[in-house]
């Protein structure tokens, strides 16, 4: 047989008959492998993925562990020669299928031109193996010229069952590819698949005698987005260091080793022009073909996108329609050093024009971003004047962020929106001190500027944060709220906590009827301009109205629509979920269902930090209803502990109303129960709680029991440990006692039936 040309470098490998060869691998793939191997009808395996993420590792590892003929062979050396290619193919062929030497012969000749005809009896004899087989074939990206990828695509068409033609490349697989996909013959592996696992990533790191904690451990896959030689290069820079965990702190993309390998890898075979797109793009976390065209001025970048999306070049898409993208995070670092290095007068430009196109598209969390990189802070706090806004409910993080670049009086003088917004924000973080000083910014700021509202004025918005900060009693709240209310657009972002604001001064001054009602016209409201958490706030409110004027079914109804809008808009980490969760743990228990109830009682534990003087009435009103809850379970310490918190709260504030009448009700409960442990809620069962609402209907037990599928005497017998626990002797006994711990309504029922 003659010999492959000289001229091919192409590495041929063949693992069945020397398996021993494969390079020792430290992480075994075996869940990859095992997919791999039970890929079923595919017969064209694709695995694309940018350098590094251990593909040609795979394919060792998979030849090792699969039962077929497995040839394998690199294919970096065939980029512009088809006959070096094919005669490669064809040598690689013959160790796992009998081909006929003339066609071996035809190929590897340098006198004859290749034909279709050639090409057509090599499909043909791939086709004829006697058993399956895998054809493996490495570094296909480098396959330019036209027949190269031609001639592959006649192979795909003649993999016969049962084998497959598996190909590995950095780049985007060649079209034939494409064509097994539509025609349900292909099995993937991307970079998302070929990413470390919190487990590879720890056999890593023991393999490279690297103990870290979990969570260092964590941090670091997070920072290397899984990428194989990420991990190692981070290994490599932990023992070039002290070895201390601390180094995850610095280590990032222009860490030296990391650097070192991308540049030669990835940045080495890039033109001047396309390393420039690279560099100055990196300036953006997430970008598309406008954003790009607008910030590096130019009109081609939808192309240029392409481009790099198939050279795999660390580029994430985050969208089925290639539309938006983003960097693998230690890539994108790399490149900002450059760009800091070789280019650092365009950074504040390229960031400022980011900040054009981003609020024009009201992308306006971006948009701050990049005018705080330009260091642009006035822009920043216009920004965040709109940004910010009730009707945003933007994430917490986010708004911390913000306001901290923001703590500053000169720039606050300058932007009173963003001071009130502060404000209210330290506030609902429970930081009465800060959101004070914030707040005397803004009072003593000019008065008329522009507003994203429409407001003429600063002034409606300050009677919004005076009248949620009622630092001067519930009268005064209530004037605030109003004054609010007729200076305010009627599709203001503050409609909404303006009513909530009035509803509670009604609430806190007696008037249960009319806060009912100016809540339900709040939750509307609310709902019209955007503001979730007012919405969320007001169903709370007439949730807890209805259950105090015993109307259980709306306070039920009313506690499951506030809780739903809270999941629906995530507010769950908003001081103001504490009320919704409040109102849920009472209707709850008030259903029997003491599970429910500990549960949103310890969702609400982590919120009743934020509950501070800063907002003295939502925060009062909110630790009560959580201890009126925590007492009806009999557990007096924790209830206690937050009526401590809620009482503390009431001596530093102006009279709150009904808020210090509600503790001194709930003390005395508290007194009561610590005087007769026995007489409490907190060993009623789960069972017992349930029954506890039927005790107080006219229905029968036997009635009862058909209600809860249980029989006659399972109900007695729950029932008759009701009355032993709350040290009473009959049914009605027992609803008067348990409506003491608002556990049921306060109804009796009709002696004859108690039997």
């Amino acid at each position: 047989m003659t010999a492959v040309p000289s001229s091919s470098r192409a590495k041929v490998i063949r693992t069945n008959e020397s398996r021993s060869t494969s390079p020792r691998c430290f992480v075994p793939r075996t869940a990859l492998v095992n997919r791999l191997r039970a890929a079923g009808t595919a017969t064209v395996v694709s695995i694309a993925a940018p350098a590094g993420y251990g593909k040609t590792t795979l394919m060792s590892q998979w030849a090792g562990r699969d039962q077929r003929p497995f040839a394998r062979m690199s294919l970096a050396a065939c980029a512009d020669d088809p006959r070096a290619l094919l005669g490669c193919v064809a040598d690689a062929l013959r160790r796992v299928v009998p081909l006929d030497p003339a066609v071996v012969e035809s190929l590897q000749s340098t006198r004859k031109p290749i034909s279709s005809d050639g090409l057509s009896r090599l499909g043909a004899a791939f086709s004829e193996g006697s058993e399956p087989y895998v054809l493996a074939l490495d570094d296909v990206g480098h396959l330019r010229a036209k027949q190269c990828t031609e001639a592959l695509a006649v192979l795909a068409e003649h993999v016969p069952t049962g084998s497959c033609l598996a190909l590995a490349s950095r780049h985007e697989p060649p079209p034939l590819v494409a064509r097994a996909r539509a025609r349900g013959l292909l099995f993937e592996l991307g970079t998302d698949d070929l990413s470390f696992n919190p487990r590879e990533a720890r056999l890593l790191l023991d393999a490279e005698g690297i103990e870290l904690g979990q969570e260092e451990e964590l941090e670091l896959l997070r920072k290397t987005e899984g990428w194989a030689a990420g991990l190692y290069l981070a290994a490599r820079a932990f023992h070039d260091g002290d070895g201390s965990p601390d180094f995850l702190d610095s280590f990032g993309g222009d860490d030296r080793f990391v650097a070192d390998y991308l540049r030669l890898e990835c940045l080495s075979a890039l033109r001047p022009k396309e390393l420039r797109f690279l560099t100055r793009s990196s300036v953006l976390k997430q970008f598309s073909a406008p954003l790009c065209d607008a910030v590096l001025e130019r009109q081609d970048s939808a192309r240029v996108l392409e481009a790099l999306e198939r050279s795999r070049l660390f580029l994430v898409p985050l969208d089925h329609r290639r539309e938006w993208f983003r960097f693998n995070r230690l890539f994108r670092e790399l490149l900002q050093a450059e760009l800091a290095r070789d280019e650092p007068q365009v950074v504040a430009e390229l960031n400022r024009r980011a900040a054009d196109w981003c609020e024009e598209n009201g992308f306006l969390d971006e948009a701050i971003d990049h005018a705080e990189a330009a260091l642009d802070r006035d822009r920043v706090a216009r920004l965040v004047s709109t940004a910010a806004l009730p009707s945003s409910c933007g994430s917490t993080a986010n708004a911390e962020r913000w306001f901290g670049r923001l703590n500053d009086p000169a720039i606050l003088s300058q932007h009173p929106a963003a001071a009130v917004l502060g404000s209210l924000h330290h506030a609902l973080r429970g930081r009465p001190l800060v959101a004070r000083r914030w707040a005397e910014t803004a009072e003593a700021a000019a008065r008329t500027v522009t507003l994203p509202d429409g407001s003429a004025s600063i002034e409606p918005w300050l009677d919004v944060l005076r009248a949620a900060r009622c630092q001067n009693g519930v009268e005064q709240m209530r004037i605030d709220a109003e004054a609010a209310l007729n200076a305010l657009p009627y599709d203001s972002s503050w409609v909404g906590l303006a009513l909530v604001a009035l509803g509670a001064a009604q609430l806190l001054g007696g008037d249960g009827t009319a806060a009912d009602l100016t809540f339900a016209h709040a939750s509307t409201a609310a709902a019209g301009v955007g503001d979730a958490q007012a919405q969320m706030v007001a169903l709370a409110e007439r949730s807890l109205v209805a259950a105090d004027r015993e109307d259980f079914e709306a306070a039920q109804r009313l506690a499951d629509d506030a809780r739903s809008v809270g999941q629906e808009f995530e507010l769950q980490a908003h001081a103001t979920s504490a009320i919704h969760l409040a109102a849920s743990a009472r209707a709850a228990l008030r259903r029997g269902d003491r599970g429910r109830a500990e549960s949103e009682l310890a969702q609400a534990d982590l919120l009743v930090p934020l509950l501070t003087y800063a907002i003295p009435w939502f925060s009062a009103q909110t630790l009560l209803e959580l201890a009126r809850v925590r007492l009806a379970l009999g557990q007096l310490d924790r209830g206690r502990a937050l009526l401590g918190q809620a009482d503390e709260i009431i001596r530093r504030s102006s009279n709150l109303g009904t808020p210090a009448e509600l503790a001194t009700c709930l003390e005395a409960r508290s007194a009561a129960l610590a005087e007769s442990q026995d007489c409490t809620t907190s060993s009623l069962t789960a069972g017992e709680l349930r029954l506890l609402p039927y005790l107080a209907t006219h229905l029968s037990l036997s009635e009862i029991g058909g209600e809860l599928s249980l029989s006659r005497n399972t109900i007695k017998t729950h029932a008759v440990a009701i009355y032993r626990k709350l040290g009473v002797s009959s049914r009605s006994a027992a609803v008067a006692r348990a409506a003491e711990f608002n556990l049921v309504e306060d109804t009796r029922p009709v002696a004859d039936r108690e039997s």
